[in-house]
């Protein structure tokens, strides 16, 4: 019986960690979608967000689904161009807005 509680405690815990790591990455995303449509909202005709990280802290972080996401907090349709790289791009023209992901403040900037 003592066993079972200790299983069921580990479980418990292991699954309250991991809820905590899937949150704080969802929060990041957040973030970074809306500093993206910040971004957009300024006069210009692209966006090119450099660097994502296809994960953090092993929870899938925007592999897929940026464009659609920063759509989502835009607060009017966008008719710009948001392009993904994940290396330095050029310096950008006067029509273009570049956000670099910085992975040690984990935040677009």
């Amino acid at each position: 019986m003592a066993a079972a509680a200790m299983l069921l405690t580990f479980q418990a815990a292991a699954l309250s960690h991991n809820l905590g790591i899937w949150r704080d990455v969802a929060s990041l995303a957040a973030e970074a979608c809306s500093s993206a449509a910040a971004a957009a909202a300024s006069p210009v005709d692209q966006v090119i967000v450099e660097g994502l990280p296809g994960s953090i802290d092993g929870v899938y972080f925007f592999r897929n689904g940026f464009p659609e996401c920063v759509q989502m907090r835009a607060s009017h349709p966008l008719a710009i161009s948001l392009q993904t790289l994940e290396t330095t791009s050029p310096t950008p023209s006067a029509t273009q807005v570049v956000l670099r992901w910085d992975a040690d403040n984990r935040r677009l900037e």
